[in-house]
C-alpha cells in the first residue's frame, strides 16, 4: 500500500531560488547549480539558463520606470504656477471690486438763546435780511338745513385797494363814492388817508367798501373803480381803486334761512378748513431753500355768501393768505451772529425755526402783497447745526492712508469727531472712486 505523503513532509531544498530571488539582470544568463554526485566529495557544477515564462500583455516595468524617472517634472511646476496666479488674481479682484470705506462723523451742534430784532426788506441790501411775499386764495363751502323764510335787505360788500399816484397824501371822507364801470356805486365806511407816492411807487390803502343799495345786482367779480368826486380834476386820473375781493352777499326779498346756531357753527368750520388748506397749499409752493415764518402771515376772510337749493342753505367763504418767506441759510447766519460767541460765518442751519417766536415790532403793522419792509422781534432757543460739504470731504479722503484720516477730519470745523472703516481689511488706503466712500452722520 502506498504511503500517503503529507505536504508537511516536503522540504524545500536549501539551494532553491524562487522567481522573487532572481533579479532582472539574471534573466537569460546561465546560473551555476551545485549538486552532489553519488560519489563522495565530488561536486558537479552545471549551468542552467534561467528563462521566465512568457506572460501575455506584460509590460516592461523596468524600462518604463527608467523612462519616467529620467524626465523632468515640469507639469507639476506649471500647475502650481497656475494656482498661485489664480490666488493672486482673486485677491486683486476682491481688493478692487470690494474696496470701499464707511466714514461715521458727528456734526457739531449748539443750542443757544436769542432775543433780538431784525429789519427786513424785499430788496437784497447789505446788512438787511431779505424776504419774499407768498400769497394764495381759497374758497370753502358748508351746508346747513333751512328752517323757513324771511324778508331780507342786504348790501353787497368787498375789499378794495385805493391807490394815490400823487406825491402828497390824500384824505378821503366817510361815504366817499367809488364807481364801477357798470355805473354801480360803492362807498367807504370811514374817513381814511392814503399815503403819497414814493420813488414812483403809488401809495395805497386797503379798505372795505359797501354797495350803495341792497340787492344781488351789486354782487360782482373783481372790478376797477374811479372816484367820481374828482371828476374834472387831475386827481381823477391819479387816485383810483381796484377790488381785491368780489362784492358779494347783496340780497333783497324773501330768502330761506337757517338757525343762527347752525350758521355760526358752519362759519367756524369754514374758517378752520380755510386756514388748514391755505397753509398746506403755501407750504407746497415754498422753494427748498426758504422757510415760512411762523405767525408772520395774515388771512383776510371775505364776507360769506349764501346759496339755497331745496331745503339746504350753503354758506361759502373765500380767504386770501399772505405770508413771509425767508432764505433759511441767511436767517440762520443772522441768528448765529447774534447767539453764538465767536461765530465767524461758517455754514450753519437752525433746524427748529417753528419753535421760535416771531412778532411784529409795531402792533399796527399790517401785511399785504404790497408790503416791502418789516421789523420783527425774534425770541427763543434756536438749535444750530453746523454744515459741511460732503462731496469735498469725499474728495479729500480719496486715496489717502488710514493714518492721514484724522488729519483730514481735523480741518473740518463742523465735524466734532469721526472714524472710518476700510474694506477689505488688508487695504490701507481709501478708495479713489468717490462713490465707494460712504459718509454716515451720527444723530
Amino acid at each position: 500500500m502506498k504511503k500517503r505523503v503529507s505536504i508537511q513532509d516536503i522540504t524545500i531544498p536549501a539551494h532553491h531560488r524562487s522567481i522573487q530571488d532572481i533579479s532582472m539582470a539574471d534573466v537569460g544568463r546561465e546560473i551555476p547549480i551545485e549538486g552532489k554526485s553519488k560519489k563522495k566529495n565530488v561536486t558537479h557544477h552545471v549551468s542552467k539558463k534561467v528563462v521566465l515564462p512568457e506572460i501575455e500583455n506584460h509590460y516592461d516595468f523596468h524600462s518604463e520606470y527608467i523612462s519616467h524617472a529620467s524626465k523632468p517634472r515640469w507639469g507639476m511646476v506649471g500647475v502650481w504656477l497656475l494656482v498661485i496666479s489664480a490666488v493672486v488674481g482673486f485677491f486683486i479682484f476682491v481688493s478692487s471690486f470690494f474696496h470701499s470705506a464707511v466714514v461715521d462723523i458727528k456734526i457739531k451742534e449748539i443750542t443757544s438763546d436769542v432775543d433780538t430784532s431784525v429789519n427786513m426788506t424785499r430788496k437784497d441790501e447789505a446788512g438787511v435780511l431779505p424776504f419774499e411775499i407768498v400769497s394764495l386764495s381759497k374758497e370753502v363751502g358748508e351746508s346747513v338745513p333751512t328752517k323757513g323764510e324771511k324778508q331780507v335787505s342786504i348790501k353787497a360788500t368787498g375789499r378794495v385797494v385805493i391807490y394815490n399816484n400823487n406825491t402828497t397824501s390824500q384824505k378821503l371822507l366817510s361815504q366817499t363814492r367809488l364807481e364801477a364801470s357798470n355805473g354801480k356805486i360803492y362807498r367807504i365806511p370811514a374817513t381814511i388817508t392814503v399815503a403819497g407816492a414814493k420813488k414812483g411807487i403809488p401809495g395805497s390803502l386797503e379798505v372795505i367798501a359797501t354797495a350803495d343799495a341792497p340787492g344781488v345786482e351789486y354782487n360782482s367779480n373783481l372790478i376797477d373803480l374811479t372816484l367820481p368826486g374828482f371828476k374834472g380834476t387831475a386827481k381823477y386820473q391819479t387816485i383810483y381803486a381796484r377790488s381785491k375781493t368780489p362784492f358779494a352777499n347783496g340780497l333783497l326779498g324773501m330768502v330761506k334761512i337757517a338757525e343762527d346756531g347752525d350758521i355760526l357753527k358752519a362759519q367756524s368750520l369754514i374758517k378752520e378748513s380755510l386756514e388748514k388748506q391755505l397753509l398746506s397749499g403755501v407750504n407746497q409752493q415754498i422753494p427748498n431753500s426758504f422757510v415760512l415764518l411762523p405767525n408772520v402771515y395774515s388771512i383776510h376772510y371775505s364776507s360769506s355768501t349764501q346759496e339755497t337749493k331745496d331745503s339746504t342753505l350753503t354758506l361759502k367763504q373765500k380767504a386770501d393768505f399772505v405770508g413771509v418767506l425767508v432764505d433759511l441759510k441767511k436767517l440762520s447766519t443772522f441768528l448765529a451772529k447774534k447767539a453764538i460767541p465767536g461765530y465767524s460765518g461758517e455754514d450753519i442751519i437752525v433746524d427748529n425755526i417753528k419753535d421760535l417766536s416771531f412778532e411784529y415790532s409795531a402792533s399796527s403793522t399790517s401785511l399785504s402783497v404790497n408790503t416791502n419792509s418789516l421789523s420783527l422781534k425774534i425770541k427763543g432757543k434756536p438749535h444750530f447745526i453746523y454744515g459741511y460739504n460732503s462731496d469735498k470731504l469725499k474728495a479729500d479722503l480719496a486715496g489717502i492712508s488710514r493714518e492721514t484720516f484724522a488729519t483730514v477730519i481735523a480741518t473740518y470745523g463742523a465735524i466734532e469727531k469721526g472714524n472710518s472703516k476700510i474694506e477689505p481689511f488688508w487695504r490701507s488706503r481709501f478708495p479713489t472712486e468717490l462713490g465707494k466712500i460712504i459718509i454716515n452722520e451720527e444723530k
